[in-house]
């Protein structure tokens, strides 16, 4: 605390090693956590913090802001690497990390367990504080999602994190009750600190985008947005909409799809329509930059979120503010993010036939007036600015010195 009783400003350095906040999300390997890193660092720096961001690349730096820029370290051969490859090259980036950060920073903020695992050598090399957020959970996943494929690097890595970090953050707390239930985590070393929402983007009152459907105006508009994977859980909608035209022939539902494929085992949607005849039923768009896609979720009656497990759901948010329910999987955060019959819908499973039931039900009786509503209310009381602030005091709960 200096002289006028105010705490003075930190310099934090945010990493984030397999993926940059640059990146367009809903391509490649880019998601909810590059939009989590963007929005958090240009929120610190309003709130009067020095914040520089670390990632994997090469070349000059970037910036996410004049004053925020995005440093780029070695982790592997020059070039793109995929996701699965990068843990080869850890230490590369962890080396490279501690000589750029030393004496720089007070804090060390890492998303995702790469990130982490690469700045622990930070750690021992002259303890700067390390903060994790996990984003996801290799345990989660694999408990969620039996047939996924989880290295076991991965596993043994969040077993360490969790017990050399300084702090871990929890996105909700059900993230929070994951952590202590599949890691073990103190549960006095772990912050929640819910993500936000861009709400000068996303809200009720910009464009709507032109949907694809000629019999849009009486059809039920479905929108998904995010990687197109099977974790995510298009499949699922789209095996909905199959069931769904099975169920209720009568039934007008079309879907938009927005997203680019991800992952090593991609699924093929242009070959799911194109086998099944879907092209009356279903448009496929690629990913879409924030404004766009608040835009399309403005132009939806619902937007479903079916992924195996979420720790938050900003996808979910982003839709609720612009006023727009949601149908989700009751699963992890999303069960935090959505409001059970209050904003949208929870589906306590991912069996297409309960999902082409919750849409037959909506495009047969209506969505409730009051959701809508709901939904924006719901999504104001999450700001990247409180997001920040809740960061902050877990960043100098961080730096306190130990007793």
């Amino acid at each position: 605390m200096n002289d006028s009783g105010e705490l003075p400003t930190l310099r934090i350095a945010m990493v984030s090693l397999h993926t940059s906040p640059l990146d367009q999300p809903g391509r490649g390997d880019a998601g909810g956590l590059n939009v989590y890193v963007r929005q958090l660092a240009t929120a610190l720096h309003a709130a009067g913090h020095h914040v520089e961001i670390f990632t994997r690349g090469e070349g000059d730096p970037d910036f996410l802001s004049p004053e925020i820029p995005v440093h780029y370290l070695p982790a592997g051969p020059p070039g793109p690497l995929e996701k699965e490859r990068l843990h080869e090259h850890l230490d590369e980036f962890g080396r490279a990390l501690c000589a750029a950060t030393h004496g720089h920073f007070d804090v060390i903020h890492t998303h995702y367990w790469m990130s982490a695992d690469a700045a622990l050598c930070c750690r021992d090399s002259f303890a700067i504080p390390i903060v994790h957020t996990m984003h996801t959970m290799g345990r989660v996943k694999l408990h969620d999602h039996p047939e996924s494929s989880e290295l076991q690097e991965r596993l043994d890595a969040e077993d360490n994190i969790v017990d050399l970090a300084t702090r871990l953050t929890a996105n909700t707390p059900a993230e929070r009750a994951e952590l202590v239930r599949f890691y073990n985590a103190p549960l006095a070393k772990i912050d929640v600190v819910p993500p936000g929402v861009n709400l000068e983007i996303f809200n009720p009152h910009g464009d709507r985008a032109i949907w694809p459907s000629a019999s849009s105006s009486s059809a039920l508009k479905v929108l998904f947005a995010g990687r197109i994977q099977e974790f995510k859980g298009p499949q699922v909608l789209f095996n909905a909409l199959l069931l769904a035209k099975t169920k209720s022939p009568n039934a007008s539902i079309h879907a938009v799809f927005i997203g680019d494929n991800s992952g090593p085992e991609q699924l093929n949607l242009p070959q799911m329509v194109e086998r099944h005849h879907m092209h009356d039923a279903v448009s496929l768009l690629p990913a879409q930059p924030p404004e766009r896609l608040a835009d399309w979720f403005r132009a939806a009656d619902i937007v479903a979120v079916p992924s195996f497990s979420e720790s938050f759901g900003l996808v979910a948010m982003e839709a609720q503010a612009c006023g727009v329910p949601v149908i989700a999987h009751a699963s992890g955060g999303l069960a935090h993010t959505v409001l059970n019959n209050v904003t949208g819908a929870l589906i306590m499973d991912l069996d297409p036939n309960h999902w082409a039931d919750k849409l037959v039900e909506l495009e047969s009786d209506g969505i409730p007036e009051t959701w809508s509503q709901n939904a924006a209310a719901h999504a104001r009381d999450f700001s990247w600015e409180r997001t920040a602030t809740s960061a902050v005091a877990s960043y100098r709960r961080a730096t306190q010195p130990t007793k």
